[in-house]
Protein backbone atom coordinates (compact mmCIF):
# COMPACT_ATOMS: atom_id res chain seq x y z
CA UNK A 1 0.00 0.00 0.00
CA UNK A 2 1.18 3.50 -0.43
CA UNK A 3 1.38 5.71 2.74
CA UNK A 4 0.87 9.32 1.77
CA UNK A 5 1.30 10.53 5.37
CA UNK A 6 4.56 7.70 6.78
CA UNK A 7 4.93 10.05 10.09
CA UNK A 8 1.30 10.31 11.38
CA UNK A 9 0.92 6.20 10.54
CA UNK A 10 3.46 5.84 12.16
CA UNK A 11 1.92 7.40 15.15
CA UNK A 12 -1.29 5.86 14.82
CA UNK A 13 0.10 2.22 15.02
CA UNK A 14 3.24 2.49 17.27
CA UNK A 15 1.98 5.36 19.65
CA UNK A 16 -2.44 5.18 19.50
CA UNK A 17 -2.34 1.59 18.99
CA UNK A 18 -5.27 2.10 16.04
CA UNK A 19 -6.20 -0.44 13.71
CA UNK A 20 -4.22 -1.11 11.72
CA UNK A 21 -6.22 -2.60 8.79
CA UNK A 22 -9.94 -2.16 8.23
CA UNK A 23 -12.29 -4.34 5.66
CA UNK A 24 -15.34 -2.61 4.67
CA UNK A 25 -18.41 -4.92 2.79
CA UNK A 26 -20.04 -2.56 0.23
CA UNK A 27 -22.15 -5.18 -1.36
CA UNK A 28 -22.18 -8.78 -1.43
CA UNK A 29 -23.29 -9.54 -4.83
CA UNK A 30 -20.91 -11.10 -7.04
CA UNK A 31 -20.79 -11.15 -11.35
CA UNK A 32 -18.72 -14.53 -10.49
CA UNK A 33 -19.30 -17.95 -8.37
CA UNK A 34 -15.81 -19.26 -7.35
CA UNK A 35 -16.15 -22.91 -5.61
CA UNK A 36 -14.15 -21.95 -3.04
CA UNK A 37 -15.78 -18.36 -2.17
CA UNK A 38 -18.08 -18.16 0.46
CA UNK A 39 -18.44 -14.49 0.68
CA UNK A 40 -20.27 -13.52 -1.89
CA UNK A 41 -24.41 -14.04 -3.49
CA UNK A 42 -26.25 -12.81 -6.09
CA UNK A 43 -29.05 -11.22 -4.67
CA UNK A 44 -28.78 -8.25 -2.10
CA UNK A 45 -28.65 -5.21 -2.84
CA UNK A 46 -25.54 -3.01 -2.39
CA UNK A 47 -25.28 -1.07 1.15
CA UNK A 48 -26.62 2.69 0.35
CA UNK A 49 -24.11 5.63 0.36
CA UNK A 50 -25.16 7.54 2.69
CA UNK A 51 -25.12 4.39 5.31
CA UNK A 52 -21.72 3.39 3.50
CA UNK A 53 -20.06 7.13 4.26
CA UNK A 54 -21.41 6.57 8.48
CA UNK A 55 -19.73 3.25 8.66
CA UNK A 56 -16.24 5.30 6.63
CA UNK A 57 -16.76 8.05 9.15
CA UNK A 58 -16.88 5.92 12.16
CA UNK A 59 -13.49 4.01 10.95
CA UNK A 60 -11.68 7.48 10.39
CA UNK A 61 -12.66 8.67 13.66
CA UNK A 62 -11.18 5.13 15.28
CA UNK A 63 -7.88 6.26 13.56
CA UNK A 64 -8.13 3.40 10.60
CA UNK A 65 -4.53 3.19 8.55
CA UNK A 66 -5.89 1.37 5.63
CA UNK A 67 -9.22 0.50 4.83
CA UNK A 68 -10.05 -2.22 2.26
CA UNK A 69 -13.51 -1.87 0.10
CA UNK A 70 -14.74 -5.71 -0.61
CA UNK A 71 -17.61 -7.31 -1.77
CA UNK A 72 -18.59 -9.86 -3.35
CA UNK A 73 -17.32 -7.47 -6.44
CA UNK A 74 -17.14 -3.78 -5.30
CA UNK A 75 -17.31 -2.44 -8.97
CA UNK A 76 -21.28 -3.93 -8.64
CA UNK A 77 -21.73 -0.78 -6.45
CA UNK A 78 -23.27 1.55 -8.61
CA UNK A 79 -21.87 4.80 -6.39
CA UNK A 80 -17.88 2.81 -5.98
CA UNK A 81 -16.41 6.37 -6.92
CA UNK A 82 -18.33 8.21 -4.39
CA UNK A 83 -17.26 5.53 -1.55
CA UNK A 84 -13.51 5.73 -3.06
CA UNK A 85 -13.64 9.38 -2.19
CA UNK A 86 -15.53 9.72 0.71
CA UNK A 87 -12.58 6.87 2.24
CA UNK A 88 -9.48 8.27 0.65
CA UNK A 89 -9.97 11.90 2.38
CA UNK A 90 -8.69 10.81 5.57
CA UNK A 91 -6.64 6.88 5.18
CA UNK A 92 -5.12 4.95 2.70
CA UNK A 93 -7.80 3.14 0.42
CA UNK A 94 -7.56 -0.02 -1.47
CA UNK A 95 -9.79 -2.02 -3.42
CA UNK A 96 -10.23 -5.92 -3.61
CA UNK A 97 -11.59 -6.78 -7.46
CA UNK A 98 -11.80 -9.86 -9.52
CA UNK A 99 -11.15 -7.64 -12.45
CA UNK A 100 -14.08 -8.82 -14.99
CA UNK A 101 -15.66 -5.70 -14.80
CA UNK A 102 -12.87 -3.13 -15.13
CA UNK A 103 -13.35 -0.78 -18.06
CA UNK A 104 -10.97 2.74 -19.15
CA UNK A 105 -13.36 4.88 -18.01
CA UNK A 106 -13.81 3.01 -14.35
CA UNK A 107 -10.06 2.94 -14.09
CA UNK A 108 -10.56 6.81 -14.70
CA UNK A 109 -12.89 7.07 -12.62
CA UNK A 110 -11.21 5.92 -9.80
CA UNK A 111 -7.75 7.93 -10.32
CA UNK A 112 -9.62 10.58 -9.95
CA UNK A 113 -11.67 9.66 -7.09
CA UNK A 114 -8.03 8.91 -5.49
CA UNK A 115 -7.73 5.17 -5.13
CA UNK A 116 -4.66 4.35 -3.84
CA UNK A 117 -4.20 0.70 -4.37
CA UNK A 118 -5.97 -2.24 -6.03
CA UNK A 119 -5.48 -5.93 -5.01
CA UNK A 120 -6.12 -8.05 -8.56
CA UNK A 121 -7.78 -11.89 -7.47
CA UNK A 122 -6.54 -14.28 -10.22
CA UNK A 123 -6.00 -17.82 -9.65
CA UNK A 124 -4.69 -19.73 -12.12
CA UNK A 125 -3.95 -19.92 -16.04
CA UNK A 126 -6.65 -21.28 -17.20
CA UNK A 127 -10.70 -21.87 -15.76
CA UNK A 128 -11.01 -25.31 -14.75
CA UNK A 129 -13.38 -27.20 -16.55
CA UNK A 130 -16.30 -27.18 -13.57
CA UNK A 131 -15.66 -23.34 -13.38
CA UNK A 132 -14.50 -24.19 -9.67
CA UNK A 133 -11.66 -21.64 -10.32
CA UNK A 134 -12.92 -19.06 -12.62
CA UNK A 135 -10.65 -16.04 -12.01
CA UNK A 136 -8.00 -16.99 -14.85
CA UNK A 137 -4.78 -15.01 -16.40
CA UNK A 138 -6.80 -16.22 -19.95
CA UNK A 139 -9.83 -13.84 -18.63
CA UNK A 140 -8.16 -11.65 -16.95
CA UNK A 141 -4.71 -10.92 -19.12
CA UNK A 142 -5.93 -7.70 -21.22
CA UNK A 143 -7.56 -6.15 -18.31
CA UNK A 144 -4.36 -6.45 -16.46
CA UNK A 145 -2.74 -4.94 -19.12
CA UNK A 146 -4.94 -2.10 -19.56
CA UNK A 147 -4.67 -1.47 -15.93
CA UNK A 148 -1.20 -1.36 -15.58
CA UNK A 149 -0.91 1.07 -18.43
CA UNK A 150 -3.72 3.50 -16.80
CA UNK A 151 -4.09 3.21 -13.21
CA UNK A 152 -2.25 5.62 -11.32
CA UNK A 153 -2.70 3.75 -8.28
CA UNK A 154 -0.66 1.03 -7.13
CA UNK A 155 -1.60 -2.66 -8.24
CA UNK A 156 -0.80 -6.36 -7.13
CA UNK A 157 -2.15 -9.67 -8.11
CA UNK A 158 -3.02 -12.03 -5.28
CA UNK A 159 -3.44 -15.92 -5.47
CA UNK A 160 -4.67 -18.19 -3.60
CA UNK A 161 -2.89 -22.15 -3.48
CA UNK A 162 -4.99 -25.15 -3.06
CA UNK A 163 -5.38 -28.14 -4.55
CA UNK A 164 -7.01 -26.98 -8.50
CA UNK A 165 -4.17 -24.48 -8.87
CA UNK A 166 -0.64 -26.30 -7.20
CA UNK A 167 -0.17 -27.92 -10.38
CA UNK A 168 1.39 -25.10 -12.54
CA UNK A 169 1.55 -23.03 -9.80
CA UNK A 170 5.01 -21.36 -10.73
CA UNK A 171 4.28 -21.51 -15.13
CA UNK A 172 1.42 -19.36 -13.28
CA UNK A 173 3.27 -16.97 -11.44
CA UNK A 174 6.18 -16.43 -13.84
CA UNK A 175 3.37 -15.21 -16.60
CA UNK A 176 2.34 -12.69 -14.13
CA UNK A 177 5.41 -11.87 -13.54
CA UNK A 178 6.24 -10.86 -16.76
CA UNK A 179 3.25 -8.01 -17.15
CA UNK A 180 5.78 -6.12 -14.26
CA UNK A 181 2.80 -6.81 -11.06
CA UNK A 182 3.80 -7.87 -7.84
CA UNK A 183 2.16 -10.96 -7.11
CA UNK A 184 1.30 -12.24 -3.47
CA UNK A 185 -0.02 -15.83 -2.19
CA UNK A 186 -2.57 -17.19 0.51
CA UNK A 187 -3.20 -20.50 1.09
CA UNK A 188 -7.17 -21.90 1.19
CA UNK A 189 -8.78 -22.23 4.28
CA UNK A 190 -12.24 -23.71 5.34
CA UNK A 191 -15.52 -21.77 6.72
CA UNK A 192 -13.85 -21.23 9.74
CA UNK A 193 -10.42 -19.81 8.43
CA UNK A 194 -8.66 -22.96 9.24
CA UNK A 195 -5.81 -23.93 6.37
CA UNK A 196 -7.62 -26.14 4.34
CA UNK A 197 -4.38 -28.01 2.76
CA UNK A 198 -1.06 -29.81 3.79
CA UNK A 199 1.41 -31.44 2.55
CA UNK A 200 4.61 -31.73 0.25
CA UNK A 201 2.96 -30.53 -2.85
CA UNK A 202 2.03 -26.98 -1.13
CA UNK A 203 5.19 -26.40 0.68
CA UNK A 204 7.08 -26.81 -2.61
CA UNK A 205 5.46 -24.14 -3.96
CA UNK A 206 5.15 -21.86 -1.20
CA UNK A 207 8.73 -22.02 -0.44
CA UNK A 208 9.28 -21.46 -4.48
CA UNK A 209 7.38 -18.61 -4.32
CA UNK A 210 8.92 -17.00 -1.40
CA UNK A 211 12.61 -17.86 -3.13
CA UNK A 212 11.37 -16.45 -6.40
CA UNK A 213 11.68 -13.07 -4.94
CA UNK A 214 8.05 -12.32 -5.85
CA UNK A 215 6.40 -11.72 -2.13
CA UNK A 216 6.38 -8.01 -1.13
CA UNK A 217 5.13 -8.68 2.03
CA UNK A 218 6.49 -12.22 3.38
CA UNK A 219 5.80 -11.86 7.19
CA UNK A 220 3.97 -15.03 7.36
CA UNK A 221 6.35 -17.11 5.32
CA UNK A 222 7.55 -19.47 8.14
CA UNK A 223 4.20 -19.12 9.71
CA UNK A 224 2.65 -20.69 6.51
CA UNK A 225 5.19 -23.18 6.34
CA UNK A 226 4.88 -24.36 9.64
CA UNK A 227 0.36 -24.50 9.00
CA UNK A 228 1.38 -26.63 5.44
CA UNK A 229 3.48 -28.98 7.73
CA UNK A 230 1.08 -29.73 9.90
CA UNK A 231 1.63 -27.64 13.03
CA UNK A 232 -0.09 -25.00 14.87
CA UNK A 233 2.41 -22.27 15.63
CA UNK A 234 0.97 -20.26 19.04
CA UNK A 235 -0.08 -16.24 18.74
CA UNK A 236 -2.73 -13.53 20.07
CA UNK A 237 -4.99 -12.64 17.53
CA UNK A 238 -6.11 -9.15 17.99
CA UNK A 239 -8.89 -8.83 15.46
CA UNK A 240 -11.57 -6.52 16.40
CA UNK A 241 -8.25 -4.18 17.30
CA UNK A 242 -5.54 -4.03 15.29
CA UNK A 243 -7.55 -5.67 12.11
CA UNK A 244 -11.42 -5.03 11.86
CA UNK A 245 -13.79 -6.41 9.59
CA UNK A 246 -17.29 -4.60 9.24
CA UNK A 247 -20.19 -6.44 7.71
CA UNK A 248 -22.75 -4.99 5.35
CA UNK A 249 -25.21 -4.39 8.36
CA UNK A 250 -22.70 -2.83 9.72
CA UNK A 251 -21.40 -5.13 12.25
CA UNK A 252 -17.93 -5.52 13.25
CA UNK A 253 -16.93 -9.27 13.37
CA UNK A 254 -13.58 -10.73 14.19
CA UNK A 255 -12.85 -11.79 10.21
CA UNK A 256 -15.31 -13.33 7.38
CA UNK A 257 -14.77 -16.69 8.99
CA UNK A 258 -15.56 -16.06 13.10
CA UNK A 259 -18.83 -13.92 12.96
CA UNK A 260 -21.28 -13.05 15.32
CA UNK A 261 -18.71 -13.05 18.49
CA UNK A 262 -18.75 -8.94 18.09
CA UNK A 263 -21.78 -8.18 16.09
CA UNK A 264 -21.52 -4.31 17.69
CA UNK A 265 -22.14 -1.25 15.05
CA UNK A 266 -18.77 0.16 14.24
CA UNK A 267 -20.34 3.69 14.36
CA UNK A 268 -21.29 3.06 18.01
CA UNK A 269 -17.66 1.60 18.83
CA UNK A 270 -15.24 3.38 21.00
CA UNK A 271 -11.39 2.23 20.89
CA UNK A 272 -11.76 1.97 24.45
CA UNK A 273 -13.78 -0.99 23.09
CA UNK A 274 -11.33 -2.09 20.14
CA UNK A 275 -8.49 -2.64 23.02
CA UNK A 276 -11.18 -4.72 24.73
CA UNK A 277 -11.99 -6.76 21.84
CA UNK A 278 -8.26 -7.13 20.99
CA UNK A 279 -6.93 -8.32 24.64
CA UNK A 280 -9.28 -11.09 24.24
CA UNK A 281 -7.72 -14.59 22.90
CA UNK A 282 -10.33 -15.73 20.77
CA UNK A 283 -9.58 -19.92 20.70
CA UNK A 284 -9.39 -20.26 16.92
CA UNK A 285 -5.52 -19.31 16.36
CA UNK A 286 -4.49 -22.65 16.12
CA UNK A 287 -4.52 -23.69 12.30
CA UNK A 288 -5.90 -20.05 11.25
CA UNK A 289 -4.57 -18.63 7.61
CA UNK A 290 -6.34 -15.29 7.54
CA UNK A 291 -3.37 -13.57 6.41
CA UNK A 292 -4.84 -10.02 7.04
CA UNK A 293 -5.45 -11.03 10.74
CA UNK A 294 -2.31 -12.75 11.50
CA UNK A 295 -0.32 -9.75 9.87
CA UNK A 296 -1.96 -6.61 11.70
CA UNK A 297 -1.84 -9.22 15.03
CA UNK A 298 2.09 -9.83 14.93
CA UNK A 299 2.61 -5.75 14.86
CA UNK A 300 2.65 -5.99 18.77
CA UNK A 301 4.42 -8.40 19.37
CA UNK A 302 7.19 -8.65 16.63
CA UNK A 303 7.29 -5.61 14.91
CA UNK A 304 10.28 -5.30 13.64
CA UNK A 305 10.15 -8.08 10.75
CA UNK A 306 6.88 -6.80 9.85
CA UNK A 307 8.14 -2.64 9.00
CA UNK A 308 11.04 -4.81 7.10
CA UNK A 309 8.70 -6.43 5.08
CA UNK A 310 6.44 -3.40 4.57
CA UNK A 311 9.09 -0.71 3.59
CA UNK A 312 10.52 -3.80 0.97
CA UNK A 313 6.66 -3.75 0.06
CA UNK A 314 6.34 0.30 -0.39
CA UNK A 315 9.21 0.83 -2.45
CA UNK A 316 7.99 -1.57 -4.81
CA UNK A 317 4.66 -0.43 -5.25
CA UNK A 318 5.82 3.14 -5.39
CA UNK A 319 8.12 2.04 -8.08
CA UNK A 320 4.76 0.11 -9.99
CA UNK A 321 2.65 3.17 -9.34
CA UNK A 322 5.03 5.64 -10.81
CA UNK A 323 5.66 3.64 -13.68
CA UNK A 324 1.98 3.42 -14.28
CA UNK A 325 1.54 7.10 -13.88
CA UNK A 326 4.16 7.44 -16.60
CA UNK A 327 2.63 5.00 -18.64
CA UNK A 328 -0.66 6.83 -18.71
CA UNK A 329 0.84 9.82 -19.20
CA UNK A 330 2.22 8.71 -22.66
CA UNK A 331 -0.98 7.16 -23.70
CA UNK A 332 -2.49 10.99 -23.54
CA UNK A 333 -0.01 12.34 -25.03
CA UNK A 334 -0.11 10.06 -28.01
CA UNK A 335 -3.92 10.20 -28.38
CA UNK A 336 -3.63 14.11 -28.22
CA UNK A 337 -0.98 13.86 -31.32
Amino acid sequence: MRMRQPVRTVWRVFARKAPVYAQLIITRRCNLSCGYCLEYDNASAPVPLDTLKQRIDALHRLHVTSLTLLGGEPLMHPQLCDVVRHAARKCITTLISNGFLLTPGIIDDLNEAGLDHMQLSVDSLMPTPDMFIQKSLKSLRRRLEMLRDRATFALHVTTVLCPETVDGFDEFVGEIETLGIPVSLGLVHDEDGRVAVQGQPYIDAWHAFHERGGRFASIEREYGSSLLRGEEPEWHCRAGHRYLYVDEHGALQLCASQTGRIGKNIVDCRPADLRGYGDRKKGCEPGCIIGCAYRASVIDDNPLPLVRDWLRGEMRLRRSARAGLARSVDARDSART
